[in-house]
């Protein structure tokens, strides 16, 4: 029951649309995208961790993390808040306002979080 459960829910992430490509980083190896109500959150560098990294979203927004591999139970350090509610801010760049949530991102890790 519980994998039929699981697979139902990849098949309708699966679905969901096109993905909306946020960040595409390749000197900082970040790769971020929304997929549905998800929003998909990657740091493919080898040894670099970021603090308070930046992320445009859509205006308007809220994010809840609901899943990330940097959790113990994956064998991982557990720097990542679970369940924290992500509220963007207003910040200016390039003489814009532009919202953003800061996240952090430890090295090799990927996080999950669901618009509320």
């Amino acid at each position: 029951v519980m994998v039929k459960s699981l697979r139902e829910k990849a098949s309708k992430i699966i679905n969901s649309g096109y993905p909306l490509k946020l960040v595409a980083n390749d000197p900082d190896k970040i790769l971020a995208f929304i997929r549905g109500d998800k929003l998909f959150v990657f740091n493919f560098h080898p040894c670099a961790s970021y603090s308070g990294y930046g992320i445009i979203v859509p205006p308007a927004t809220r994010w809840k993390h609901i899943f990330d591999t940097d959790e113990v139970r994956f064998g991982g350090q557990g720097h990542i808040a679970a369940h924290k509610m992500y509220v963007p801010e207003l910040v200016e760049d390039r003489n814009e306002l532009i919202q953003q949530i800061k996240l952090n991102l430890p090295s090799r890790t990927a996080m999950v979080l669901k618009l509320i």
